[in-house]
């Protein structure tokens, strides 16, 4: 990035704005904005429009209609834009028209939204009234009042089936209306002369105001206004284009305040001071525009440590598609290196070892290809590339381990020969693979401080990963038959305490207290040692969760084969039920644990190894359209 500082007279403060957002490419500074009454307003309401179009969005990616569907119910004949079928809501948008303004829109969709709201929680409750009602069967309620009237009453009760006493029917006159295996439904009839019926275990109801077909017709009604307030909402998603227009005009008015509330003035306000950053490759086009103003003074400057210029992610094609991963916990700062082309094939990697099962990869793999090819919405594309990298590497570990749908392909006789890898193998390379990408992350440190704070500021950390690598030599050669190097060498010992020393000694090279310095170096050293054991065993989850979806798979395909009995067809239906429910489980459970776990390991032991920070801005040009 390149700093740029704008000296502008009072007067051409409007001008240079227009400039700057034509060009679109310098990020200004805005320092310790307060916004007035005005601009909480206005933030407000791109919030509202923003939370308005992602619920539109939502409700027509939901009722969007399907030509297909709509031939089948006929829509295009009747030329109905709602029509409501016994699974879904179908609406034509092609007969709905929009609404002319921004504001319309808003106000009709939030009356609309709100009413829906409303309504769907009526149907619930009467369709709750109408199932209660369904037991009493169909009555008038103008006859049960007529009868009072001539001294014949109803009283309406439930009791519990075992606590029915059959003498009631002796004292009273009793009609059961529903007997259950729990609870029996029944009226007690009496005169005005007789005393309130009063029956232990029984329970008095009020007598009900309306039959079910009385709730059914409410619900009818009910649904002749969802449709009603649904076709407004239709309307409305039809207006998205305005809203975001809007709401881009919005942001732009609210840019343009922020940069005139938090600039710096001098000469007693004759002179405006704007601040802001370029990407370098865009130095000769900024040089280029502001050559032609003389009014306007530029001083360029490469940013210093104490400087918090935008961050810009460049990364290749491969490491783009984990940008969105590096997003969800912070950007990088502008003075530290970008971790995501170093963690994303280790993510991705991580992804296969949790998964690990080379049916649920082929048939996600399938899925999302078709997806990616048949969706006309390009703006998911990266995540559905990330998927599918994600697949060949759960493939990858499938083939390795020979684990297909909970099935054990070396049972196979076309796999017989074959060598799979084991579970317990799984575990050792887990802990390999995760010590690995530890190492690998304090080398990245060592380098990137070497690189961004100087030489010595790296060496600790450098120290401390060649100490680890030099343990594990001394360990495995032996084992491996090559002697002259183990853990009681002379060259073993020699070498480490070098290390060890390096390590203390530059822990901190900004502290000139040597004492301090070895004081902090030991304590550092020791949280190093402790925590190296902890990170490292963090990584069996990779195990863990591969082990475990497995075993639910074989578990579904036991129960599959178990529970389906030996009736010829039946017994097949009852087979595909099982597996499609039960694998259908176990794949969006492996599918959240798989994409959680290897986050943790990414943001929390690789991040901490390599001395990621954080704390980054994203690069956000001032742009202005032109009017």
């Amino acid at each position: 990035m390149m700093k740029y500082t704008f000296l502008i007279h009072h007067s051409e403060q409007e001008h240079f704005l227009e400039k700057i957002g034509a060009m679109g490419i310098i990020d200004v500074t805005i320092n310790d904005w307060k916004p007035n009454e005005e601009e909480s307003l206005l933030a407000n309401d791109i919030t509202l429009y923003r939370q308005t179009i992602d619920k539109l969005s939502l409700f027509k990616t939901i009722h969007k209609s399907d030509p297909k569907l709509l031939s089948a119910v006929e829509i295009d004949k009747s030329q109905e834009a709602y029509v409501k079928n016994e699974k879904e809501v179908l609406i034509n948008f092609s007969l709905l028209k929009s609404y002319d303004t921004p504001q319309e829109i808003i106000d009709n969709y939030h009356k609309a939204a709100t009413r829906l709201d409303q309504l769907n929680a009526l149907i619930s409750k009467t369709r709750k009234e109408k199932e209660e009602l369904e037991i009493w069967g169909a009555f008038d309620t103008k006859q049960i009042n007529r009868l009072g009237t001539i001294g014949i009453h109803l009283h309406f009760f439930i009791c519990g089936a075992k606590l029915y006493n059959p003498e009631w029917e002796e004292q009273y006159t009793i009609l059961k209306v529903n007997e259950g295996e729990h609870f029996i439904h029944f009226v007690v009839v009496t005169c005005d002369d007789e005393p309130a019926p009063a029956l232990n275990g029984a329970t008095n109801i009020k007598t009900p105001s309306a039959d079910f077909k009385d709730k059914e017709r409410e619900i009818e009604e009910l649904f002749a206004l969802v449709k009603e307030k649904s076709l407004i909402v239709a309307r409305c998603t039809l207006g998205i284009p305005l809203l975001e227009e809007k709401m881009s005009d919005m942001k732009e008015v609210l840019s343009e305040n922020m940069i005139r509330n938090t600039n710096q003035k001098a000469a007693e306000g004759n002179i405006i001071i704007i601040e802001g950053w370029a990407p370098e490759e865009k130095v000769p086009t900024i040089d280029a525009a502001f050559d032609s103003e003389p009014d306007i003074i530029t001083i360029k400057d490469k940013p210093t440590l104490e400087d918090n210029p935008p961050v810009l992610l460049k990364n290749n094609r491969f490491s783009r598609l984990c940008e969105m991963i590096s997003k969800l916990y912070s950007l990088p700062n502008y003075h530290e290196i970008d971790l995501t082309p170093f963690f994303a094939p280790f993510f991705i990697f991580f992804v296969g070892m949790c998964f690990g099962d080379l049916g649920y990869a082929l048939l996600i793999f399938v899925t999302v290809v078709l997806i990616y090819f048949l969706r006309k919405d390009k703006s998911i594309r990266p995540i559905l590339s990330l998927v599918m990298w994600c697949c060949g590497a759960t493939m990858l570990m499938g083939c390795i381990t020979g684990t297909f749908f909970g099935l054990s392909l070396a049972e196979l006789p076309a796999f017989k020969d074959v060598k799979f890898v084991g579970q317990m193998d799984l575990f050792s390379f887990a802990l390999i693979v995760g010590l690995f990408q530890l190492l690998y992350a304090m080398f990245v440190k060592a380098i990137a401080r070497m690189k961004y704070m100087g030489f010595k500021y790296g060496l600790s950390t450098l120290a401390w990963a060649l100490t680890i690598i030099t343990c594990g030599a001394a360990y495995l050669l032996p084992e491996m038959g090559i002697t002259g190097f183990s853990m009681d060498s002379p060259i073993f010992t020699t070498i480490v305490i070098v290390l060890l020393l390096i390590n203390i000694l530059f822990s901190d090279p900004s502290k000139k207290n040597l004492l301090a310095n070895i004081g902090g170096g030991v304590w550092d050293l020791y949280n190093s040692i402790t925590g190296l054991l902890g990170d490292t065993l963090s990584y069996i989850r990779l195990f863990a969760l591969g082990l475990s979806g497995g075993i639910i798979a074989s578990v579904f395909n036991d129960l599959a084969i178990g529970m389906s009995g030996d009736v010829p067809v039946l017994k097949y239906i009852i087979m595909a039920i099982i597996l499609l429910i039960g694998h259908g489980i176990n794949i969006f459970m492996s599918a959240i644990g798989s994409f959680v776990h290897p986050l943790r390991l990414t943001f929390v032991e690789f991040y901490k190894n390599a001395g990621f920070e954080g704390g980054g801005r994203e690069y956000k040009p001032f742009t202005k359209k032109k009017k």
